[in-house]
Order: C-alpha cells, then structure tokens, then sequence
C-alpha cells in the first residue's frame, strides 16, 4: 500500500512510471487539486496542445526565457530552475503570498501564447 504523499508524487509522473496505474501501485484514492500554500516549492509543467513540438526552434524558446525573466524579476515567483523541451515546459518555483499559482501560470501561458502565435505568424508556415 503506497504512501498518499508518495501517490501524489507518482501520479503528477505517472508517465515515467509506464503503464501502471494508480490502482496497479496499490493506491486507492482519487488526486485531488492541492491547495496554494505560499511556503511551499511548487513543480510544474505546462504543454502544448496535443504535445506538438513547438519549443524546438530558438526564437520559440527565447519566448519563453524572457517571459519567465519577467515573472522573476516582477517578483511574481522566485525561480528556481527550469528546463524547456520540445513540447513542454518544466519549472520548479516558489510563488509569493499576493501572487497564486493559477493567477501566475494564467498569465504566463497567455502571455508566451500570443508571443508565439505573432512569432509564427512573421515566420509564416516555417514554424512548424
């Protein structure tokens, strides 16, 4: 019988841990959405719809860094490190009080979304 902490863990990687699933590793319980807690470190990761690679070229990244810079240097979050793969995003953070998760995150994503969307746009169909 697994651990709840350890099944949370194990379903925010249940892609790493192949094909078993939550039951087959004897955990018993639905996830549920944690709650912000300030004094936490936060992992995340955001992806593309339908994980297309759209982070593989340069300026798409560079996108990318520069919105996080601009969410660190804000002080929105403190950034602790992060990793940009083809079709997502990994990010560990720390998020102030005044500033939230979702609150955070939403406005990254729209953000770097329509930045990327203006980028493709210029590029015409070379993006992809």
């Amino acid at each position: 019988m697994c651990d709840r902490r350890i099944c949370r863990v194990i379903y925010i990687f249940r892609s790493v841990a192949g094909s078993q699933t939550l039951r087959e590793l004897g955990c018993n319980f639905m996830p549920v959405k944690p709650n912000f807690n300030p004094d936490y470190l936060y992992f995340v990761t955001t992806s593309t719809v339908k994980h297309i690679h759209l982070f593989r070229q340069d300026v798409i990244k560079r996108i990318i860094v520069d919105s996080l810079y601009h969410l660190r240097t804000t002080r929105q979050m403190k950034l602790f490190v992060f990793v940009i793969m083809p079709n997502h995003v990994h990010i560990i953070v720390h998020f102030s009080e005044e500033y939230h998760l979702s609150d955070v995150m939403r406005d990254f994503k729209k953000f770097t979304a329509r930045q990327i969307t203006a980028s493709f746009k210029r590029m015409g169909t070379q993006g992809f």
